[in-house]
């Protein structure tokens, strides 16, 4: 996968992501269909399909594993769709958490591409710091729930 095909793909799953919290928005009630409806909000696929437009290295090659960490962020999500049933508000937000760690993994191994002072690497700490922000709020919710 090239970092053109990464950009797309990425822009896919932050779309899935975005819609899998809005479907399951219409299956909760209270404050966790609010934070459903937050976190779906919060989903960078517009930006990331604009940075796409404007990156000057698109036919760069990703490292293996990049492509794994693709292809395990759009498994689980692809899986999770499916199955979107949780049972107790700590199954969601136990899979949000991976959902988040996915993300991390990707946006941190993306930042290792470009120089610090390039937009693109600007624009991927900001979206690594916000899931490591909402990595903190899902954790102290899990915590919450024990």
């Amino acid at each position: 996968m090239n970092l053109g095909e990464c950009f797309l793909e990425l822009a896919k799953n932050e779309e899935d992501s975005g819609n899998l919290y809005k479907e399951f928005a219409t299956t909760c009630s209270g404050k966790l269909k609010s934070i459903c409806i937050k976190f779906s909000k919060e989903e960078h696929n517009a930006g990331i399909l604009k940075l796409s437009k404007n990156i000057k290295s698109k036919d760069k090659q990703l490292n293996e594993d990049l492509n794994d960490f693709f292809k395990e962020q759009t498994n689980y999500i692809k899986i999770k769709h499916q199955n979107i049933n949780f049972v107790t508000e700590k199954d969601f937000f136990i899979f949000v958490l991976q959902m988040e760690k996915n993300s991390i993994k990707i946006y941190t191994k993306l930042l290792s591409m470009f120089k610090i002072d390039s937009d693109e690497f600007k624009i991927f700490e900001k979206l690594l710091n916000e899931e490591k922000r909402h990595m903190i709020y899902i954790l102290s919710q899990i915590h919450k729930l024990n």
